[in-house]
């Protein structure tokens, strides 16, 4: 690969069974963020020792991931956003804005709760939205997402969609029809014979 930064330490010296700390400053600036590997050679009395490690550079980022795209109309959802941290300390309070578009502009709008997001970590951020105001079809969701000094857009499709009736419910549907018609019938045999008693 290629080599990023080279640093060297002052020399120390260590007694029997002591130990020692050498430090150094590693100066990211400048430094993509992204996965990087370390070798150390340490030198003592002749003899050297190499080691390794991995380690990682973050960005003040959180990248939106994915985010939920289709919806039943007259049916409360979950509007789920998937997000990951790309910064190597704790955000405290991360937030979304979320504005629901067609062709004729905004149509609806909403925010969900603030949550705190570990280094490096992959969470969702959710709230509910009722779609029921709006018509069936195609629209576009403009994400914000808020945290820290920092900020991260993304546009996405979705679509409003009728909830298709299963076999299940057709089934149910059918039975309580038969059901009734079955009563109608009872009611009108007993009728008949009432009246024919008489």
């Amino acid at each position: 690969g290629t080599t990023v930064a080279r640093l060297e330490s002052v020399t120390k010296a260590v007694g029997p069974n002591d130990k020692a700390t050498l430090d150094m400053i590693f100066n990211a600036t400048g430094i993509p963020a992204g996965d990087y590997s370390a070798s150390a050679t340490i030198a003592y009395d002749g003899n050297e020792e190499i080691l390794h490690d991995a380690f990682r550079i973050g960005s003040m980022n959180v990248d939106i991931l994915n985010q939920s795209s289709a919806f039943y109309k007259g049916e409360i959802a979950p509007f789920l956003i998937s997000v990951k941290s790309g910064w190597n300390q704790p955000i405290d309070q991360l937030f979304a804005e979320v504005t629901i578009s067609n062709n004729s502009g905004a149509v609806s709008s909403f925010k969900t709760v603030s949550i705190p997001l570990q280094p490096w970590e992959e969470k969702s951020i959710s709230t509910f939205w009722d779609p029921s105001a709006l018509a069936l079809g195609n629209y576009e969701a403009s994400i914000t997402l808020n945290y820290l000094s920092a900020s991260t857009k993304k546009s996405a499709s979705l679509v409003i969609i009728e909830k298709p009736i299963t076999r299940a419910s057709f089934n149910w549907v059918m039975l309580l029809a038969v059901g009734i018609a079955c009563l109608v019938v009872l009611n009108i045999i007993v009728w008949l014979k009432k009246k024919h008693e008489k």
